[in-house]
């Protein structure tokens, strides 16, 4: 066990992710850093690291076949006490949850809808219901850090991490088979996976667009460059097999990337009006 098998069982891009994502949309909406701005963003940081570990966890058997160097099958990192941690942020969000709602606004008890939906993901299903739920907890999250304001965002956003996690499922097909997890692509086949991602991603870059014409906000070209990039890997799924690097490039890390240089290039023009 390694301080740095701890460090990548959080899977640092997407705890980064987690941070700066609310951070970047509580500032887009104006809402004050302290104190409730700053509540916000701790729900949501606490809920998607402990949640991103919880996953961790619950997929070391999968991870122990298909993927023996990472963190925990390959003992860098103990299981109970990844368990424990993780157990303690979902605990630290959903007490921020309710500090927000109690002092702020009830609204923002809908968080506590965002982290069933987490749970339903992450440790109980990966199929069609599950990618509900999972781009739900994400759309949730992008609702409770910009309310009342852009909730076409929050949508928006809801469409395209539905299509992502999609076209990553298809591309861990076979793997997912080998160890009977059953995903998405199993009950929607080529076809129905390349259907459903295709009006999901093409629906979130229409209204990215149509927020973007209404705002002129710029960062929000980088996330329907993020919907396009999703499109094109969802297109892919056509013409080849899973597994694709091809698809990787375009879904892991491009419109990743994108993703995050919208929301770091949200707090940089928040921070210098």
């Amino acid at each position: 066990m390694t301080l740095m098998g701890y460090v990548k069982v959080t899977r640092p891009p997407l705890t980064v992710l987690g941070g700066i994502a609310p951070l970047a949309l509580v500032l887009w909406a104006g809402k004050p850093l302290v104190w409730e701005g700053l509540l916000i963003i701790l729900a949501v940081f606490f809920g998607n690291m402990g949640y991103t570990m919880l996953n961790e966890v619950m997929d070391v058997e999968t991870d122990t076949k298909n993927k023996p160097w990472k963190p925990l099958p390959s003992g860098q990192a103990d299981l109970e006490k990844v368990l424990t941690a993780s157990m303690f942020l979902i605990g630290f969000s959903l007490a921020s949850l309710i500090v927000l709602s109690l002092f702020f606004n009830w609204f923002y008890m809908i968080g506590v809808l965002g982290l069933l939906f987490s749970h339903i993901y992450d440790v109980l299903r990966k199929d069609l219901l599950g990618n509900i739920c999972m781009s739900g907890a994400y759309g949730i999250a992008a609702l409770i850090s910009l309310y009342p304001k852009y909730p076409e965002f929050s949508l928006a956003f809801f469409l395209f991490t539905f299509a992502f996690n999609l076209a990553v499922q298809y591309q861990d097909l076979e793997a997912e088979k080998t160890v009977g997890v059953i995903t998405a692509p199993q009950q929607l086949g080529k076809n129905g996976t390349f259907l459903l991602g295709f009006n999901l991603s093409g629906f979130s870059s229409v209204l990215f667009i149509d927020l973007f014409i209404k705002t002129s906000y710029t960062p929000l070209i980088f996330f329907a460059i993020a919907g396009v990039l999703c499109l094109v890997s969802i297109i892919g799924i056509l013409y080849v097999d899973p597994g694709s690097r091809v698809q990787e490039l375009l879904n892991r890390y491009l419109a990743r990337i994108s993703i995050l240089v919208g929301f770091i290039s949200m707090v940089m023009l928040e921070v210098m009006l």
